[in-house]
C-alpha cells in the first residue's frame, strides 16, 4: 500500500515546480501521511484528534482543518482567505510557500528569464483552499470554532 510506504511519501515530497501543493492530494489518508512525514502534525495528534468514529460521527466539516484534517480544538485561526485552519498547519503552509518564493528569487537573480521562477514569484503565497493569492499572512484566533470543537471532543 503506497500510503503507508514511507519511501513513496518521501518520493512524492521531492521539490517540484511549487505550483500544485496540497491541493493535488485527493485522499484524506494520503494528506495525513504527508503531514506526518513533513512534521506538520504527529501521528499521535492525528490519532488523538481524529473525528472519524467519534460519537455519532456528525462533527461538522467546518470544525476540521482543511490542511491537517484534524478537529480544530487547539488553536484555530482565520487567515486572509476567510478560511479557518489549525495554526501550526497554516503556518507551515506559509513557510513552505515562502521557501518556494525565496528559491524563485534566487533563480531570477541567476536567470531573469526563468519562466518557472517568474510564475512562482508572481503567484505569491496562495491560499491552500482557494489557490488564490493571500492578501496578507495575518492570523486571527477563531474562538467560536475552538469552543465548538472542544465541545465535540
Amino acid at each position: 500500500d503506497a500510503i503507508s510506504d514511507g519511501d513513496y511519501v518521501r518520493e512524492v515530497l521531492q521539490p517540484g515546480d511549487g505550483v500544485v501543493g496540497l491541493r493535488g492530494f485527493k485522499r484524506a489518508v494520503f494528506k495525513k501521511a504527508v503531514l506526518i512525514a513533513v512534521g506538520v502534525v504527529s501521528a499521535d495528534t492525528i490519532s488523538n484528534n481524529s473525528w472519524e468514529g467519534r460519537g455519532n460521527g456528525t462533527i461538522p466539516p467546518e470544525l476540521i482543518c482543511p490542511l491537517s484534517q484534524v478537529l480544530m480544538k487547539d488553536d484555530p485561526v482565520v487567515a486572509a482567505d476567510g478560511h479557518t485552519y489549525e495554526r501550526t498547519a497554516i503556518e507551515y503552509w506559509f513557510k513552505m510557500q515562502q521557501v518556494d518564493l525565496s528559491a524563485a528569487e534566487e533563480e531570477l537573480q541567476r536567470d531573469p528569464n526563468s519562466q518557472q521562477a517568474i510564475v512562482i514569484w508572481n503567484r505569491g503565497i496562495l491560499s491552500p483552499v482557494t489557490q488564490r493569492k493571500m492578501k496578507n499572512l495575518d492570523l486571527i484566533p477563531n474562538i467560536a470554532i475552538r469552543t465548538m470543537a472542544q465541545d465535540m471532543h
